[in-house]
């Protein structure tokens, strides 16, 4: 049979992948894919998520991780699993859906909100919740909005718990929410889209202020369609952005440095296509082609590994079963004769 393969971001998934009994499989190697289990969860539920993770793992041939800091978290850190049984393989995608070579997929974002070149949309994508920290985001609209009181827009792709809190906090701050007619600049709330090739084409900079992350799809996404990202330096990030070659790292919960960094490209176009084009180059790392190379190359090392391993299981019965063979036999001897 073949491998078997799960991949997950959730360690309610990597629990069913480590559930698999590779005594009970007919494939030369199973693997599970590690959950990130930092800043997700509170103190208890942590540990005790860490726990569970280091009893399952003992029961997985092999662990896949998606980026050196998951490696260094669960192998190093947490010590949920040896590092000879770990390997780290990235994420793979399919981009062609991303592609736009005659800009309608821009073309069609920009019109559905009355955009025209001359304004600069920014987005930031995701679920609305804490580890995101969309608040921080606001934060350096304020002082972003004061530096360009017109024509910059902020969208916020995507929904949660903490939406309400937002809208709460632009009230009070006097964000504008929604685009007027004299053009000042505002937050869009979008909720969930379904049309992120046109979004990600459609914007000129790319955010991301979470607290915590293992390898942000919305970050590959937006970097494939040559969008420079801002992002905190948190988690995984640094192996995907080369800080001041593919988009900018800031530090995590720091405002004013993340309103910098946006208003660096928002003042410079020739730095953000620069920056766009690097980016695509980046992305390119993540390509499905690739991850199917990089999981096939993985599954045959693996595959001959258990192999020899099997044979060396066979010899050493066979050994056991010529050692106890001869001693029986020299006993038998000894004594009969």
């Amino acid at each position: 049979g073949a491998n078997t393969i799960l991949p997950s971001n959730r360690v309610e998934d990597a629990y069913l992948g480590n559930t698999i009994d590779p005594r009970e499989s007919q494939s030369a190697g199973d693997f599970a894919c590690a959950s990130s289990l930092l800043s997700y969860f509170g103190r208890a539920k942590t540990l005790f998520f860490i726990l569970l993770e280091r009893m399952l793992s003992r029961i997985s041939s092999r662990i896949i991780t998606i980026s050196n800091q998951q490696f260094n978290e669960i192998v190093h850190e947490l010590r949920v699993t040896p590092k000879v049984k770990t390997r780290i393989i990235p994420l793979g995608f399919d981009f062609s859906r991303f592609d736009d070579p005659d800009g309608t997929k821009r073309a069609s974002f920009r019109n559905e909100f009355g955009l025209s070149e001359k304004d600069i949309p920014i987005c930031i994508d995701g679920r609305i919740t804490a580890i995101k920290n969309h608040e921080m985001f606001i934060e350096a609209l304020k002082i972003i909005f004061n530096t360009y009181p017109h024509h910059i827009y902020a969208f916020i792709v995507g929904d949660g718990e903490l939406k309400s809190r937002l809208i709460e906090i632009c009230n009070q701050s006097g964000i504008q929410i929604g685009i007027t007619e004299d053009k000042k600049s505002a937050i869009v709330f979008t909720s969930w889209r379904s049309d992120m090739p046109e979004v990600f084409n459609g914007i000129d900079i790319n955010c991301l202020t979470s607290l915590n992350e293992g390898t942000p799809v919305t970050a590959i996404e937006g970097m494939y369609c040559k969008k420079p990202i801002v992002s905190t330096r948190v988690g995984g990030v640094p192996d995907l952005v080369a800080n001041g070659k593919s988009g900018i790292l800031t530090p995590s919960r720091n405002s004013a440095a993340f309103a910098e960094a946006v208003i660096s490209l928002i003042a410079n176009e020739d730095l953000r296509q620069k920056m766009g084009e690097e980016a695509r180059k980046s992305a390119y790392d993540f390509g499905v082609e690739k991850l199917i190379t990089n999981i096939s190359f993985y599954a045959l090392h693996v595959s001959l590994y258990v192999i020899i391993e099997k044979q060396q299981t066979a010899l050493n019965f066979r050994m056991i079963f010529i050692s106890f063979f001869c001693c029986f036999s020299t006993s038998f001897v000894f004594f009969y004769f």
